[in-house]
């Protein structure tokens, strides 16, 4: 596991889990033991994506538990060392790859198809009594969370929120002399349609806190995505929207410059996407000419960040006029 957020807590972990007394706990002590041990040594680590640094820090020099892993997979590349290591993670942001494939991590991996509507349905069912909650109203969340992440924590999380919900509606509303009829489903769709609504309040909270020239930016994404639902379009023509919108507004294209760093930030709050497999780190390096080829995409996971952008943004006449001329 890498719950732990520091090196030594991680490195203990490790000489826990193979059983190793040693008076010092150190790389060089793990060392000792690989090449005392007759039998090959694999270190699978969970969660993988928790020991890199996130997207702001990502010209940060690399802290103790990157400096740990790096040296765990020089051990793994080492052909004196029986070691290996294999790294679980459900969902890497792109930045992450780079810095984990920067760090040593190679490129081969095993794809798991991510859980499918029915999947997530029999996840629930073995875990709760079906008698409570309504048929309808997980039908309703494993559709959302398969068309995005595929990911059972958040499956289970909206759940959980659902059944919090009903338990607040049933203590504000209940009277104290009333039973609750428990033949019937007491958690019903208008709880999870609350425990999903609830979601939408982290993405309204980074786009509030956007520089206008980013939310117009962000208007013309999810402008352009409405209009070509489930398609991806280049960064080019983003671009060109855009500067038509800053022509509009300000008679004056946006310059290229500015328009890289808007989307930067955007992709930094998660709030937009590139095509699977491209990295916007890596892009960034060789140049703006690169990004412009590359597609962008406001994929489903992204319907969230789309009803806060109507929630806050498009409600205000100036974004609404602005969405309506793209």
């Amino acid at each position: 596991g890498t719950t732990s957020n520091k090196k030594e807590g991680v490195l203990q972990n490790i000489f826990k889990q193979f059983n190793i007394n040693s008076n010092k706990i150190s790389m060089s002590s793990f060392k000792s033991f690989l090449r005392r041990k007759n039998a090959f040594t694999v270190l699978i680590v969970d969660e993988i994506d928790n020991l890199v640094q996130t997207r702001k820090d990502i010209f940060a020099p690399y802290d103790k538990l990157e400096q740990l892993l790096e040296e765990l997979c020089s051990l793994a590349a080492d052909s004196k060392y029986p070691f290996a290591i294999i790294g679980i993670s459900n969902v890497v942001e792109p930045s992450k790859i780079s810095r984990l494939k920067s760090i040593g991590i190679s490129g081969n991996k095993i794809s798991f198809a991510s859980y499918s509507h029915d999947d997530l349905v029999t996840i629930v069912k073995d875990r709760i009594d079906t008698n409570m909650v309504d048929l309808k109203a997980l039908e309703f969340a494993a559709k959302k969370v398969a068309n995005s992440s595929g990911d059972a924590r958040e499956m289970i999380g909206l759940v959980s929120s659902a059944i919090n919900n009903c338990l607040e509606s049933m203590n504000t509303n209940q009277r104290p002399d009333k039973t609750v009829d428990i033949t019937k489903p007491v958690v019903t769709i208008r709880h999870m349609m609350k425990a999903v609504k609830s979601t939408i309040v982290q993405y309204v909270e980074r786009i509030e806190a956007l520089p206008d020239l980013a939310k117009t930016v962000l208007c013309v994404a999810v402008s352009i995505a409405k209009a070509v639902p489930s398609s991806s379009y280049s960064m080019s023509y983003l671009r060109r929207y855009c500067s038509e919108v800053s022509r509009k507004q300000t008679n004056h294209p946006i310059d290229i410059d500015i328009f890289q760093v808007i989307v930067q930030r955007l992709f930094d709050q998660g709030l937009l996407v590139l095509d699977e497999g491209d990295v916007l780190d890596k892009l960034s390096s060789q140049g703006i000419g690169i990004i412009l080829d590359k597609p962008v995409r406001f994929a489903l996971q992204l319907q969230e960040v789309e009803s806060a952008v109507s929630e806050i943004l498009e409600a205000k006449p100036v974004y609404g006029e602005l969405m309506a001329y793209v």
